[in-house]
């Protein structure tokens, strides 16, 4: 992954990049953290956008026999993100809060809630529409 990550970098190199909008995830932050090393870039040029975390089945166990996953928290705030990277923007303001909770109805499941979610749809439409807004 560090490798890819670093190529990543390369091949952006010269492209003027300035910053980079990354997920929560700490995997995401870790990746982003590589590329901007690679691309020379200081502090404040990750910008951390809660609303390019994947839907929720990456936090979902497959089967009744996988251990219960942590609910709280899913997905670390900004200022602990920033033990994984020191050029997070703490003043970038995310356009789009996602919220995580415990679904009560199905074993080992969680189901995400945000403003443009009106309706139940397919876990892939969720978080391609949620990407295209946060972007």
């Amino acid at each position: 992954g560090i490798r890819q990550a670093q190529e990543v970098g390369r091949q952006l190199q010269g492209r003027g990049v300035k910053r980079i909008l990354c997920s929560p995830m700490t995997r995401c932050v870790m990746t982003a953290d590589f590329i901007a090393e690679i691309l020379g870039l200081g502090p404040n040029s990750i910008c951390v956008e809660f609303g390019l975390v994947e839907e929720a089945k990456s936090f979902r166990g497959k089967t009744s026999a996988e251990p219960l996953p942590k609910w709280t928290p899913l997905i670390l705030p900004v200022e602990d993100l920033c033990a994984f990277s020191s050029r997070i923007d703490t003043s970038y303001v995310s356009h789009m809060h996602v919220n995580f909770v415990k679904d009560e109805e199905m074993l080992n499941h969680v189901r995400e809630e945000h403003e443009t979610m009106n309706t139940p749809a397919h876990r892939d439409e969720v978080t391609r529409d949620r990407c295209r807004q946060a972007v």
